[in-house]
């Protein structure tokens, strides 16, 4: 099987999931929230698919990639938000753990490893970056190409199970379990590792050929995506037991889609740029959902003008900071960082 370099469909995928993220921080009567644990999943699809079965890299160059990655539009929506939440209010909030201890968090991208155990701070969407950095840090080291799938799916039911029993629903970040065990690292590293086990089952299926390819896919498609809108919305309450079917939904989904032989994952293709910028929206829409609600506070119990509003406004300013702030920035970052790295191997010889 050829590799393949990009999956479109699954960027688009990952645009709309985004949006669904900043869609549910207007109204969060739905589970809106699972979004988080299909980027996990697909987190660890794609780097499994970049640095397992890619090319290998040191640990440190390893490293000078994902803060490149994550670091400067973190940095940079995290002031925006304190900034805007200034000038709007006169206030900055007040959180339990201390205004300054938890801002040194996010500075250094600890804010989601159990410090901090009596809510989100700053620009809430960001635990998931924390927890995506130290898992992706964890599978480097822990993670092979020989690692059997069996000890990767033995971790990921044990994490999915500690959450039942203590929470019974995936809606839990911040609350630590015996005073150690966050519970969104926890989240992470259960759905993370379903997505390396993805990957390979990605790459098993595509070596097959199959009859009827073309019809057999779409089946498989529309099958995964009608699996993902019932977890989504068919709930008795916002939060659900039924969370716990969305990794193995977001499984199938990753496997099914990153075929790209259906005709619905042909259909979303053309979203693929919002998958481009979804990493802007994810950390933008809270800070724009801020302004929105003061400025359009009179069309708030109006959902879809205000959505339509909201969602434009999200869009067009990510691609600003994805296109001026993200790209830019994460290239000088990795310049920069992969240049001292260089100098301290050389300087330690």
């Amino acid at each position: 099987m050829t590799k393949k370099t990009y999956f479109n469909s699954l960027d688009s995928l990952r645009g709309i999931a985004a949006i669904a993220v900043a869609w549910y921080h207007y109204r969060d009567n739905w589970g809106g929230y699972l979004a988080v644990d299909f980027f996990l999943v697909l987190s660890g699809f794609v780097l499994s698919h970049s640095y397992l079965y890619g090319r290998r890299l040191e640990f440190g160059d390893f490293l000078v990639s994902r803060l490149a990655r994550l670091y400067p539009l973190h940095i940079y929506a995290l002031f925006v938000y304190i900034i805007v939440r200034f000038i709007g209010t006169g206030t900055l909030p007040e959180y339990p753990d201390g205004n300054f201890f938890t801002l040194m968090q996010n500075l250094f991208l600890i804010q989601n490893v159990g410090l901090n155990p009596h809510g989100l701070t700053w620009n809430n969407p960001s635990w998931s970056i924390s927890v995506e950095f130290w898992v992706n840090v964890l599978f480097f080291i822990f993670i092979y190409k020989t690692t059997k799938n069996l000890w990767l799916i033995t971790i990921s039911v044990i994490c999915l199970t500690i959450l039942f029993i203590n929470t019974g629903h995936l809606e839990t970040q911040y609350v630590n379990y015996f005073y150690v065990f966050n519970s969104g690292l926890i989240r992470g590293v259960g759905s993370f590792l379903i997505g390396i086990v993805a990957y390979r089952a990605w790459k098993r299926i595509g070596s097959v050929e199959f009859k009827q390819e073309r019809l057999l896919f779409t089946c498989f498609e529309v099958a995964t995506l009608a699996a993902v809108l019932i977890i989504l919305f068919w709930r008795e309450s916002k939060i659900s037991s039924l969370d716990f079917a969305m990794p193995l939904a977001a499984f199938l989904v990753v496997v099914v889609y990153g075929q790209e032989k259906g005709l619905v994952s042909s259909f979303i293709k053309p979203l693929k740029y919002t998958g481009t910028i979804s990493y802007s929206i994810y950390l933008n829409h809270f800070t724009v959902l801020l302004v929105i609600n003061r400025l359009l506070s009179n069309i708030n119990d109006k959902p879809v003008i205000f959505l339509t509003v909201y969602t434009s406004v999200v869009l067009i300013y990510s691609h600003f900071t994805y296109k001026f702030i993200e790209m830019p920035l994460r290239h000088k970052l990795k310049n920069w960082l992969s240049a001292s790295l260089r100098r301290l191997a050389t300087d330690s010889i």
